[in-house]
């Protein structure tokens, strides 16, 4: 997927709204279960663009507990 992202110019803003949508059904979800809500804004540039960026630069591997850790940066207990 990031190889047709990157290869194809105009995709990077298709798949940046594929997400985008993702996120924002997410978060209609929460709220309708009466449970906090976030910003999507928050999410893509926190936690999606992170792991985006470890992906293409394969600098570290972004396994369950950095992505669980990022998440808990925007929801702290």
């Amino acid at each position: 997927m990031l190889a047709d992202i990157i290869g194809s110019g105009g995709a990077t803003v298709k798949y940046y709204g594929f997400t985008w949508r993702h996120l924002e059904t997410l978060h209609e979800r929460a709220t309708k279960r009466s449970e906090a809500g976030f910003s999507i804004e928050e999410v893509v540039n926190f936690v999606v663009a992170p792991v985006i960026y470890h992906i293409l630069f394969e600098d570290r591997e972004s396994d369950t507990d950095y992505c669980r850790a990022l998440v808990m940066r925007l929801f702290p207990r």
